[in-house]
């Protein structure tokens, strides 16, 4: 038996009664204990502040509650099932399932069943992480970090900067705790700090990780994209904002409580890009120069091309458009029109 057969019937998508999911979901839980137990009883009880003392249990403790809450929400949530539905296409039928795969779709080996914007499968949560818990699994990533930065901060202070003179110390219980959440839980919340980065990356791009390992272009804050020139152009980008409350929510307040709505799609489909062919571009064009009083034609390409690229980069310089696959087919393209400020630094030459 292969690795991943075994893994595959050892996690099984059976998790009621799932020795190995439930034992996951128990070692996580109990990751969080050992730090709940000294925050609350033992390891900031030498401080002389009791408002900074409440303050901070009180910090702790709430995002430990959302974070056990998100975790436990997205370990049990299941996969949303996909109705059985003909299709004649190809590349949108499962071949395992015998059934339709709506877009951003996969087939989960470990699960059996086709899981909408599948991520990856997170042994972990025990659980398929994608469309109906992607959210949950941020949260716990994100809170799973800012826990361990909370007990750092408890932390230091008891271990290095004490006066010698401080005779306080923890109980024989309390050292058990200690120990075991500084030499394992600690270090897996440091991990989780760069995981939640990358994950806030996908959020804020609109990809999952099966898209991001297909080379779509994935941009980073104030730097732009990172992998243009080799990578397919992400169609579902709708800038940051819209990216965000598509897994976060419509309204701020919903954005840290592991609180999910249902999409206007419900995971079936998904806003793109709209893709714009040239007599679409020539028609807005055509409204554009209403507007602003402007002649601006796409056939005035034939008679003064030259004239035509210079109107064209001055009017719409910083912008960029999706061009549709024209009648001969092709892929579709996304075309950067540079600004005045980048036209000078590089001669355009229309033949």
């Amino acid at each position: 038996m292969t690795c991943h057969g075994l893994f595959k019937k050892v996690v099984g998508k059976n998790q009621k009664l799932n020795i190995f999911v439930w034992g996951m979901r128990a070692i996580v839980i109990g990751l969080n204990l050992w730090p709940i137990y000294l925050m609350n009883y033992e390891l900031n009880e030498w401080w002389d502040n009791e408002t900074d003392k409440k303050m901070v249990k009180f910090l702790f403790n709430l995002v430990e509650f959302l974070n056990i809450w998100a975790y436990l929400k997205g370990s049990i949530k299941r996969p949303k099932a996909i109705p059985q539905t003909p299709t004649t296409d190809k590349n949108q039928f499962c071949m395992a399932c015998r059934n339709w795969k709506p877009e951003r779709a996969h087939h989960c080996s470990i699960c059996e069943t086709c899981v909408l914007k599948m991520d990856h499968h997170c042994p972990w949560l025990g659980n398929c992480v994608g469309y109906h818990n992607f959210k949950e699994f941020f949260l716990f990533c994100l809170y799973q970090a800012i826990i361990g930065m909370i007990y750092s901060y408890c932390l230091y202070p008891f271990a290095f900067f004490r006066d010698e003179s401080d005779t306080y110390d923890l109980s024989t219980f309390g050292y058990v705790n200690y120990y075991c959440t500084n030499i394992i839980a600690l270090p897996i919340s440091y991990a989780l700090i760069f995981l939640t980065l990358n994950v806030l990356l996908q959020l804020y791009n609109n990809l999952s990780s099966l898209e991001r390992m297909m080379m779509r272009t994935t941009k980073i804050p104030c730097i732009g994209a990172v992998n243009e020139g080799h990578s397919i152009p992400n169609e579902y980008d709708m800038l940051w904002l819209g990216n965000m409350k598509q897994v976060l929510g419509s309204r701020l307040w919903m954005w840290p409580l592991p609180i999910t709505e249902e999409m206007k799609g419900q995971g079936f489909y998904y806003p793109k890009i709209p893709e714009i062919g040239m007599s679409d571009l020539n028609i807005m064009l055509k409204d554009a120069s209403r507007v602003h009083n402007t002649s601006f034609n796409v056939n005035d390409f034939d008679h003064d091309p030259k004239d035509y690229v210079k109107k064209a980069m001055k009017k719409y310089g910083g912008r960029t458009f999706v061009i549709a696959p024209g009648p001969e087919g092709g892929q579709t393209r996304e075309v950067y029109v540079p600004t005045e400020a980048q036209q000078q630094q590089k001669t355009i030459i229309v033949e």
